[in-house]
């Protein structure tokens, strides 16, 4: 069995219905093919996705 890398612990959330309910939710989501472009979209810098992660007030513990 091998490791992952999670976001939170699961021992953390199992009895957030919230969180839980919003889980669900995103796995409802359909992914797009493999083909799929969104014709008018740009790649981000790095530098501005650690703005953005920064704004959102997350923090990098690891890279």
């Amino acid at each position: 069995m091998g490791t992952s890398n999670i976001l939170f612990s699961i021992s953390e959330v199992q009895e957030d219905s919230d969180l839980i309910s919003y889980a669900n939710e995103l796995n409802s989501y359909q992914i797009p093919s493999i083909g799929y472009k969104e014709l008018d979209a740009r790649n981000p810098s790095l530098n501005e996705i650690y703005q953005a992660l920064k704004q959102a007030g997350i923090e990098i513990l690891n890279e």
